[in-house]
C-alpha cells in the first residue's frame, strides 16, 4: 500500500469518528447534542482517491480544548468552556466493484467519547458510544495527471448514548445525512487536497427540535520526504440554516449561525505496513456560537 493510499484510509476512518468532540457552546443546534462531523476530521487525507482493493482496520483519537464565543459575536462566553476525547476503531473494505469508471469503498466508525462541558450551570460529564457511522458510497474516479475526484454518502443513525434529560450527550436522538464531494491532485509526493460536506438532520422526535444545517470545508498541501510527511491543513465551518424549535423542552431557539476557521500543521511517517499521522490546528476565527480552540489528532491504519 503506497503512502498516498494509506494517508486516505486514515482520514476516511476519521469520517464519523468524533462525533461529540465539539460543545455544546459552540454550536446553535439543539441544547445537549453534539455534529456528528467534528470538523477538521478529514485534514491530511486525499479523500478524492480510495485506497486499493482490500480490507482495513482505523484507530483514530483526538483531543479537543474550546471555548464558545457570544451569539452575534466573535467574544468568548465567559464559563462556557468543553475539552473531548474521542477513539474511533474503524473497518473499512475497498471493493472489488466499479460504478462508471469509479472505484467503491465503504466503510462502518463507532465512536467513543469522554465529554465534558461546563457554564454557568455547572459541570457536565458524559463517556459512551457516540452514532455509528455508517457510509455505503465512496466512489472515487482517476483522471490522470494526478487527478482523482470522489462522491461520498455518509449517514448516523440515532443509536449512540443518548437521555433527554441529560444536558449534554455522546449520541444524537436523530439521524444525520451527509454528502461529500473532493478534490485531490496526487503527483511526485504531493497531496493537494480539498473537500466540502453538507450536513443535514431530521427532528429529535423526543424534544421536536431540528437542528440546523452546515456546511464544511477542509484542505491540505503537504508533502511526502523519504517516510516523512509534512504540511499546512485548515478547515472552514458554517451553520447555513437556522434551528426549528417546535417543542418545549427548549423554548429560547437560538437561530444565530456558528462559525469557525483552523489553520494548522500536519506531520507522518512511513513505518512500512504501517502509517502514522498526526495534525493540530488552532481556530483562528470564530463567531456566532462557533468554538475557538485547539484540535490535536493522531491516526494509525492497519492494512489486514
Amino acid at each position: 500500500m503506497t503512502r498516498t493510499i494509506t494517508i486516505h484510509t486514515s482520514a476516511l476512518a476519521l469520517g464519523t469518528a468524533f462525533a461529540m468532540t465539539l460543545s455544546l457552546p459552540s454550536s446553535a443546534r439543539e441544547p445537549g447534542a453534539g455534529n456528528q462531523y467534528p470538523i477538521g476530521t478529514g485534514i491530511g487525507t486525499p479523500i478524492g482517491a480510495n485506497p486499493p482493493e482490500g480490507f482495513y482496520y482505523i484507530n483514530s483519537a483526538n483531543y479537543y480544548a474550546s471555548s464558545g464565543t457570544a451569539p452575534n459575536s466573535q467574544s468568548a462566553k465567559p464559563g462556557t468552556n468543553t475539552t473531548s476525547f474521542a477513539e474511533a476503531p474503524k473497518l473499512m473494505w475497498t471493493t472489488p466493484f466499479t460504478f462508471l469508471g469509479a472505484t467503491e469503498m465503504m466503510y462502518i466508525v463507532e465512536p467513543i467519547v469522554d465529554l465534558t462541558a461546563t457554564n454557568k450551570s455547572g459541570t457536565n460529564r458524559q463517556t459512551g458510544f457516540g452514532n455509528t457511522g455508517i457510509s455505503p458510497i465512496n466512489l472515487a474516479w482517476k483522471f490522470g495527471n494526478g487527478w482523482n475526484v470522489a462522491g461520498v454518502f455518509t449517514f448516523y443513525p440515532p443509536d449512540g448514548q443518548y437521555s433527554v434529560s441529560h444536558k449534554v450527550n455522546i449520541g444524537d436522538n436523530f439521524w444525520t445525512f451527509e454528502p461529500e464531494v473532493a478534490v485531490s491532485y496526487l503527483m511526485n509526493g504531493y497531496d493537494f487536497s480539498v473537500h466540502v460536506l453538507y450536513n443535514t438532520n431530521t427532528e429529535n422526535t423526543a424534544t421536536h427540535y431540528t437542528s440546523g444545517d452546515q456546511i464544511m470545508a477542509e484542505g491540505q498541501i503537504a508533502k511526502w520526504i523519504g517516510k516523512y510527511e509534512v504540511g499546512f491543513v485548515g478547515y472552514y465551518d458554517q451553520q447555513v440554516t437556522d434551528d426549528v424549535n417546535n417543542g418545549t423542552a427548549y423554548p429560547k431557539t437560538n437561530l444565530t449561525h456558528p462559525e469557525q476557521i483552523a489553520l494548522g500543521g500536519l506531520v507522518g511517517y512511513d513505518f512500512g505496513p504501517l502509517k502514522l499521522q498526526a495534525w493540530l490546528t488552532e481556530d483562528v476565527y470564530a463567531a456566532d456560537g462557533g468554538g475557538q480552540g485547539t484540535r490535536f489528532w493522531t491516526k494509525i491504519v492497519v492494512p489486514f
